[in-house]
């Protein structure tokens, strides 16, 4: 069997593991160790034209990570690759679907590192689901936005679910894969190029593989 093949073989094997096992089990697959190195090198990656984070940034967003993973039963891998579909690592974006795209009462936003959804109601706080009551600045505060999403994640029976949206579960588990060093293969679709460069430049900045 060429070396190429072998390659093939292995993610394939990821991705099927990957669509047959929830999001939020815990698995042997969960092999991604999320690390503040780890965290720099891929947020360097797809964000190379930004400043670089300090490394206590990294480690900041390493501990967010591991801790909503262990209290909420998610896969580390699994939340950052959440957060690189939804923001591409941007903890502090915001984006309110508004007239003049700025926060008002009945304004929904997609905030913070893993797109938590708020909309305000007429006393400025969020009026939906999980962040009902909550002030939406607190919102976007990255150990609460981290943990919002894997509780979140953790309430959805499918990942199509945190989204909405048919093949979200592809675009996260194709970065997921990147992060490991597996190219796993993505259809045609909303997004998909984007996510194609996203998994190309996590792949060259790892040492897995050369862009083209």
């Amino acid at each position: 069997m060429t070396a190429k093949s072998v390659l093939q073989v292995i993610a394939l094997a990821w991705a099927a593991l990957f669509f047959v096992v929830p999001a939020h089990a815990k698995t042997s697959a969960d092999t991604t160790n999320v690390t503040p190195e780890f965290v720099c090198r891929v947020k360097d990656a797809i964000r190379f034209r930004s400043p670089a984070w300090p490394d206590w940034y990294c480690l900041r967003v390493t501990h967010a990570v591991e801790r909503a993973a262990t209290t909420t039963g998610q896969r580390p891998d699994v939340l950052m690759s959440i957060a690189v579909v939804e923001s591409d690592l941007r903890s502090g974006v915001e984006h309110w679907y508004s007239v003049d795209g700025f926060p008002r009462p009945g304004a929904c936003g997609d905030l913070g590192i893993m797109g938590i959804r708020c909309c305000l109601d007429d006393d400025w706080l969020c009026g939906n689901g999980l962040v009902k009551g909550w002030k939406y600045p607190a919102v976007m505060r990255l150990e609460n936005n981290i943990m919002l999403g894997a509780k979140i994640l953790a309430a959805k029976p499918k990942l199509n679910d945190y989204n909405g949206g048919k093949g979200y579960a592809e675009k996260v588990y194709a970065v997921a894969g990147a992060l490991a060093g597996v190219r796993v293969k993505i259809g045609p679709g909303k997004g998909a190029k984007r996510i194609r460069k996203l998994v190309d430049q996590i792949l060259h900045a790892l040492g897995f593989e050369r862009t083209t």
